[in-house]
């Protein structure tokens, strides 16, 4: 009889729990749906078109997207140490082999770039916008048989039997002391230079007042953008 007891007052208890997680579960369900409502007013499970409504949204802020925001279309990552940069893989050039390389640069090679003859001379180029078109435009006139930017070089007497390899650390909008950082970082992985040239000047002067105007850091990297 006492063991009857005892589990008819487990099954009451245990009833008695079930029912109040399921009033629980009702009731946070029931002011989430409120809370919802004075923000955005409209139900949360009768919203419309919320994808479009996202993407409105982070370009406000700046944020560059792809065409299809459910495929981590967002094209920027943070990176720890050079601020932003492009998602690897997120854009090809195949006639010149640009590409976005393994730290979101824009670059024919992976980084670090290990020399594979001892001819091969290293040049980094970093700085922002301009410093990244003069790469660019020199490894897609590379591609189409004009040296350009390349056969420059060669001009100098101690070049011109090197194999040029021209490596891009510059993105837009990168500003002092990014160039830094990032020369100092890879110089710290093991990356070789036998030259670098940084591009810069404009975007310090006119980022690091954009900066001050929003109270930010003049030390810190671009702003994305502000609503």
């Amino acid at each position: 009889m006492k063991n009857l007891k005892l589990i008819q007052g487990i099954k009451t208890g245990f009833s008695l729990v079930i029912i109040n997680l399921v009033l629980a579960f009702i009731g946070l369900e029931a002011v989430s749906l409120g809370f919802y409502f004075s923000q955005e007013k409209q139900l949360f499970y009768s919203r419309k078109d919320t994808i479009s409504k996202v993407r409105e949204e982070l370009e406000k802020t700046g944020t560059r997207l792809g065409t299809d925001i459910n495929n981590q279309s967002i094209l920027e990552r943070l990176h720890p140490f050079f601020g932003y940069v492009l998602k690897e893989g997120s854009f090809t050039h195949e006639e010149s082999g640009i590409k976005i390389n393994n730290y979101g640069l824009v670059s024919k090679y992976d980084y670090p770039f290990i020399k594979t003859n001892k001819n091969q001379f290293i040049i980094g180029v970093f700085g922002g916008s301009v410093a990244n078109d003069i790469v660019v435009n020199s490894d897609v006139n590379q591609a189409r048989g004009n040296q350009g930017f390349i056969e420059y070089l060669k001009q100098i007497p101690q070049l011109k039997d090197k194999e040029i390899i021209i490596l891009s650390f510059a993105s837009g909008g990168y500003k002092q002391p990014q160039q830094l950082l990032m020369l100092n970082y890879f110089l710290s992985i093991g990356q070789e230079f036998d030259l670098v040239i940084n591009i810069d000047g404009f975007n310090e002067v006119a980022l690091s007042y954009q900066n001050n105007q929003e109270r930010i850091d003049l030390s810190e990297d671009r702003l994305v953008g502000k609503e």
